[in-house]
């Protein structure tokens, strides 16, 4: 498992301590989302090009105090100033797709995290869809939050995803929901 860890961070440019073993990207994006407080930030900030699971898991979080709100993709591309727009002092989290499954739309990551962090948001990527052939620098990106699986392009089995969270953030966020790893 350490092995494991330690060959995910490099492939990412992270240190292995930021990176934790998971089911599935679902159940590594209810971990994350289970960590967070809805009280005074309380918009979760999708896009309509997200896997369809992450859209129904935030979704489930209206239940504790959130609000989703939609970023509709136009012609299946999403526009730097569509982030611009909706991303506000009450976003909590911004999901960005790093390539849509639906048509491999790849998105700026690097910018929309800038435009993110400007008002204090964070922002999870999906990097499910390329990881493996497409390189990837937390660090370089300043990425909070990265999740990925290994049976699309890094050639794995079905059962295992990897949960990058910053260190900064780690201590910060206390999930209710674990498992094993």
């Amino acid at each position: 498992m350490e092995y494991s860890k330690r060959l995910f961070a490099s492939l990412i440019n992270a240190k292995k301590d930021e990176v934790a073993i998971s089911y599935s990207v679902s159940t590594a994006l209810l971990t994350v989302l289970s960590a967070m407080n809805f009280t005074e930030r309380d918009e979760l900030l999708v896009s309509d090009l997200e896997w369809p699971t992450t859209n129904y898991i935030f979704h489930a979080f209206k239940k504790l105090g959130a609000r989703v709100r939609m970023i509709k993709s136009q012609n299946y591309r999403i526009t730097l100033d569509q982030y611009e727009k909706n991303i506000t002092d009450k976003t909590r989290l911004v999901a960005a797709v790093h390539v849509a499954s639906i048509n491999g739309f790849r998105q700026d990551v690097k910018e929309i995290v800038k435009i993110a962090h400007r008002s204090g948001a964070l922002v999870y990527v999906d990097d499910f869809q390329s990881l493996g052939t497409i390189p990837m620098d937390v660090k370089k990106y300043d990425i909070d939050i990265l999740i990925s699986g290994t049976y699309k392009w890094l050639l794995g089995i079905p059962g295992v995803a990897y949960l990058y969270v910053k260190e900064e953030l780690i201590q910060e966020l206390e999930p209710i929901f674990i498992g094993w790893f």
